[in-house]
């Protein structure tokens, strides 16, 4: 009996080795050959920690961007920004040059580069002589920005006469609930959840594990498949992270916080860039939440529009073009299906506006 046993847990133990050897190996030929993935793994190559600003872009990519159903050429620059294509940056010039600060929508998300504002922007502005560098990407906020600025400036002596900093909505949650700036000038991130074991060990497991990896993405599908029932305008609007202008409740936990914090880091960011003689512009834009409760004079402008004066910087208000008519229009005019995100139209919406109100 002992001895049967034995056979039918040896047979078992070859039977899990087996499969689960195979579930390995197939993932790694999935890796190759199945776009979703080999994509996923893509952005998941280039965007990379940084041990003084938390965390960016690799240098002198060219890739493919993903999110849902919409890709994008991605390319960075030998600084780790987006860029048209991969290429050299000479740290040295300075006469006219722009580096550009912001999140996801500065970086350009689910769009090629030269159909973001920052793209059009940089196009424009080429015929004056100027060079405009894009140091934007995903969930930055002004701690993340002051920390980046010190970092180009002190450590790669990147020459700039202008520094642009588009402050979104989101930033503000950013700051009230993640980032803090630690005694020695680093990015701290206090809801850091890749830090969390179990996170870590899914996120592993997605990535070698071709049975898990497709369960994770029928959920998410199952997922965007529910967001989609509800119709564009519900699934891009009542979002916390913009509401708090709107949310009096959202005000006291996230608003008034997280301002304060932004505040502070702005305070820094442009004692740093008076030092070495930059100018200093601060860029608002609305998100479909402010759209659709007619938030046109939103504490966010006020807030911005006030810092700006204070601290002898220039201030762009972007909020305006984005109200005129029907606020549902806008909204289904001017960003992403299912996404809070600009599309093309909105992106070349900003790029006018800016360029229509920042002046050399």
């Amino acid at each position: 009996m002992i001895s049967k046993f034995k056979s039918v847990l040896g047979v078992a133990a070859i039977v899990l080795v087996s499969t689960v050897g195979a579930d390995l190996v197939l993932a790694q030929i999935a890796k190759r050959i199945i776009p979703e993935w080999r994509n996923s793994a893509a952005n998941a190559a280039y965007r990379e920690r940084h041990p003084v600003y938390h965390h960016g872009l690799a240098p002198m990519v060219s890739s493919t961007s993903t999110s849902g159903e919409h890709a994008a050429y991605f390319a960075t620059n030998a600084l780790g920004f987006r860029d048209t294509k991969p290429r050299p940056v000479d740290p040295a010039r300075a006469a006219k040059r722009i580096v550009v600060f912001g999140d996801s929508f500065t970086e350009g998300a689910n769009l090629n580069y030269e159909d973001t504002y920052v793209g059009r922007i940089s196009a424009v502005l080429a015929a004056d002589g100027y060079e405009v560098l894009n140091a934007a990407v995903a969930s930055y906020a002004p701690t993340i920005y002051y920390a980046k600025l010190r970092y180009l400036l002190k450590t790669q002596a990147l020459k700039m006469s202008d520094a642009v900093v588009f402050i979104d909505l989101s930033d503000i949650w950013d700051e009230a609930t993640c980032y803090q700036l630690n005694p020695d000038n680093t990015v701290g991130n206090r809801c850091n959840y890749d830090d969390r074991p179990m996170k870590r060990f899914k996120k592993w497991l997605a990535e070698v594990s071709l049975s898990y990896h497709t369960y994770r993405m029928i959920k998410d599908r199952l997922k965007e498949k529910g967001r989609r029932k509800v119709g564009h305008f519900e699934a891009v609007t009542n979002w916390e992270r913009a509401r708090w202008t709107v949310d009096k409740s959202l005000w006291e936990k996230i608003g008034r916080p997280g301002l304060a914090q932004a505040r502070a880091r702005m305070d820094d960011f442009k004692a740093l860039a008076d030092e070495y003689g930059i100018a200093v512009t601060v860029a608002v834009y609305p998100w479909p939440d402010q759209i659709a409760a007619g938030d046109k004079d939103s504490v966010q402008v006020r807030y911005w529009r006030d810092w700006a004066r204070q601290a002898g910087a220039r201030f762009v208000d972007l909020f305006p073009p984005f109200f005129e008519g029907d606020g549902r229009a806008a909204i289904e005019r001017y960003f992403t299906p299912y996404d809070f995100h600009y599309n093309k139209a909105g992106h070349a919406l900003v790029a006018g506006a800016f360029l229509a109100q920042w002046h050399p």
